[in-house]
């Protein structure tokens, strides 16, 4: 961050922000693309916040009325179900849920050339899926392991100019 800038913030920005923001650049997002998000819980809240910045369309999957409630409410392009499928091939899609059927949902809204990033410590079994349909066409499957300084610190600049910080914060960073 610049020098002499404040931010107050949660550990729920820091940590669910940082790898939702290391997920973006992991897929490969450019402004103005059609990004999915599969799952919509911390991580995904914040990062709808910079997709709107970056002025994609934003397009979510997820389960539970509240989830897709909270997607709505924060601006998403289009909110579904886990059994629907966003209405626009995708150009890039991160997934937030720990399940392969998730993957494979995610995998199928991508464009050719699309790129999915996992964003999960763990995942389930991935189910068998059709090679020529889902990944022929140069899609590519990428895994979020790690996010580094260099994310932290872009993150928390973007997190800045989009007033990320919360009414009781937990962490106060003076640069």
């Amino acid at each position: 961050m610049p020098k002499n800038r404040t931010l107050y913030v949660t550990d729920e920005v820091l940590c669910a922000g940082i790898i939702g923001f290391r997920s973006l650049r992991v897929a490969g997002v450019e402004q103005g693309e059609r990004v999915g998000l599969f799952g919509f819980g911390s991580s995904a809240s914040l990062a709808i916040a910079i997709l709107q910045f970056w002025k994609c369309e934003v397009y979510v999957v997820t389960r539970g009325d509240s989830h897709r409630k909270r997607a709505a409410s924060l601006g998403a392009t289009w909110v579904g179900n886990e059994d629907e499928r966003p209405p626009v091939d995708l150009d890039r899609a991160i997934t937030f849920a720990p399940s392969g059927k998730v993957v494979v949902d995610a995998l199928a809204s991508l464009r050719k050339g699309g790129v999915l990033a996992i964003n999960a410590i763990h995942l389930d079994q991935m189910p068998a899926f059709n090679y020529d349909k889902l990944l022929w066409g140069e899609r590519q499957i990428r895994s979020v392991a790690n996010m580094t300084r260099q994310d932290a610190r872009d993150f928390l600049n973007i997190a800045h100019d989009l007033r990320f910080a919360r009414r009781s914060p937990n962490t106060v960073l003076k640069m």
